[in-house]
């Protein structure tokens, strides 16, 4: 009978062939570029989901801050027109938390900024209006205007709008420069009018 005998040729040493090396390398990138691709669109969505929080942020608290001060009102200086009219982008009306002076409180929309302005007026007598015992009414003749602060109180806003009678309803609408909006809207009853 025949007798099996090692070959001679196991002298060489073992290793990987080159389609076997090719082919663990061309695993290895699909699999890095699965994850690269997994990480790079779970990132844009973090980045675009905080954009939109920040839009949402900006408008509620914008439209509560406006809604607070209209709410301690006793007077709206601006004349704002029903809701069939085209609505007003500002209003003023005066500043019912501070009652031991007369100072008037203006919102604003400029360069995607919400403005809030204080504003007192002085008569137009020779003497200054340094005390704000001085300052009078806004429809007072001959008065003039002055701007005591004005703040920034939001950015990325793109429309305001103010309409309606004893009820006001306060429209803010936010976007950035990707395509992200909100709009929001409220009713404000003035209790003090």
């Amino acid at each position: 009978m025949y007798k099996f005998q090692p070959s001679k040729r196991n002298n060489f040493k073992k290793g990987f062939s080159l389609i076997e090396i090719l082919v663990a390398i061309s695993l290895s990138l699909i699999i890095l570029g699965a994850l690269y691709s997994i990480y790079y669109i779970s990132q844009k969505i973090y980045v675009k989901s905080s954009n939109k929080a920040e839009l949402n942020q900006n408008g509620r608290i914008s439209l509560e801050r406006i809604a607070r001060d209209l709410r301690q009102t006793s007077q709206i200086t601006t004349d704002l027109l029903t809701i069939n009219d085209p609505p007003s982008p500002l209003i003023m009306f005066q500043d019912g938390n501070d009652t031991s002076r007369i100072q008037y409180i203006e919102y604003s929309l400029v360069s995607n900024e919400l403005h809030r302005k204080l504003i007192h007026y002085c008569p137009a007598s020779p003497s200054p209006c340094d005390s704000p015992d001085d300052w009078v009414v806004y429809n007072t003749p001959n008065s003039s205007s002055a701007i005591d602060e004005n703040t920034i109180k939001a950015n990325k806003i793109t429309s305001l709008v103010f309409y309606g009678g004893q009820v006001i309803t306060v429209g803010i609408t936010t976007s950035d420069n990707q395509d992200n909006s909100a709009h929001f809207q409220t009713e404000v009853y003035c209790r003090n009018i």
